[in-house]
């Protein structure tokens, strides 16, 4: 599964197109798919629920939740 990132490049998306604050296009070789940064955002809260990165702390948590569309409570 560890393969080489080729390149993060930045892509203009039509941003009517969801609600997120931001969103990430990624591409496995095969095709493009969105991801918004509240899943990104869930997926290292899991992460870090599961020991595989560090305690990032409440105060972190509450200031993202006010910022996006997660809904952590504090």
């Amino acid at each position: 599964m560890k393969e080489n990132i080729p390149a993060v490049t930045r892509t203009r998306i039509d941003v009517g197109c969801c609600d997120s604050s931001a969103v990430f296009v990624l591409d496995n070789g095969h095709d493009h798919f969105a991801v918004s940064l509240e899943t990104v955002l869930s997926c290292l809260k899991v992460a870090e629920e599961h020991g595989h990165v560090p305690e990032i702390g409440a105060d972190w948590w509450c200031l993202i939740a006010n910022h996006t569309a997660l809904g952590y409570p504090s």
